[in-house]
């Protein structure tokens, strides 16, 4: 009989753990206890400190950042304006977000670059594309426009004349 790994049995139990652990200012014991006896769910302290440590940011981030929305739609409702509703939402998160440590908040960061960057890739892959589809309208409204190839064929020398891709031999 495989163990079930502590992670993936306390994830679904992540609000209980928290809420205690930060919210209500409880030692591990104590939180493991009352996850025994409320939730029916057995673990030790050392698990859910290991578990604390590693999830803990993102559950804060998250309140945080839903406390901020609610807030903004809150302020937009009550007749603000929306740049004043978001600066308001904005020192809500910093706020909220302020028990996290600069590691934490290094982690957010870093995926919220990395989301950027991601967006921006992908920006500049599908310009580049239409611009390539632009200089070689003609060409591709032939390919497309030729009875005598099979998709596939007409996809690979699309590819070919865009990108200068020659198909893999999937023969090998």
């Amino acid at each position: 009989m495989t163990k079930i790994r502590s992670d993936s049995k306390l994830a679904p139990h992540e609000n209980f753990i928290f809420e205690r652990l930060i919210d209500r200012f409880q030692g591990y014991q104590t939180v493991a206890d009352a996850l025994e006896k409320e939730e029916g769910v057995s673990t030790s302290t050392g698990a859910l400190s290991t578990y604390f440590a590693k999830h803990a940011w993102r559950w804060r981030a998250e309140r945080a950042a839903a406390q901020a929305n609610a807030i903004e739609s809150a302020l937009e409702c009550a007749d603000f304006g929306q740049a004043k509703a978001k600066a308001i939402a904005q020192r809500e998160f910093e706020l909220a977000a302020g028990n996290l440590s600069v590691k934490d908040l290094v982690a957010l960061r870093n995926i919220d670059l990395k989301a950027k960057d991601l967006q921006f890739q992908q920006d500049k892959f599908e310009m580049d594309v239409a611009k390539l589809a632009t200089k070689y309208a003609s060409e591709l409204k032939t390919i497309a426009a030729d009875k005598g190839m099979s998709e596939d064929a007409k996809i690979n020398a699309v590819r070919r004349r865009l990108f200068s891709v020659l198909p893999e031999d999937s023969n090998g």
